[in-house]
């Protein structure tokens, strides 16, 4: 029983890291938007220290949107 359990846990996780990455290759603006969005909401001033630290650990970085340049997601255009 606990064997099923933690071998759904990490194949969930590993899926869900692999839907994370493909979204950032295919919409990698829509991503950095609601990353963003997720990130601000945590760091609401409500909220514990841990979740504002989290929030801003979440917050993209200025250069993440498509066609900066960035050759993170390997989509960009090469000159």
């Amino acid at each position: 029983m606990l064997y099923a359990a933690m071998q759904s846990m990490i194949l969930s996780l590993a899926l869900g890291f692999a839907l994370w990455q493909l979204w950032g290759r295919l919409a990698p603006q829509l991503r950095a938007s609601q990353q963003r969005r997720l990130a601000l909401a945590l760091m609401s001033p409500a909220s514990p220290r841990w979740l504002n630290r989290l929030g801003w650990r979440l917050m993209p970085s200025v250069d993440s949107a498509c066609g900066s340049g960035c050759s993170r997601c390997g989509t960009c255009p090469t000159a």
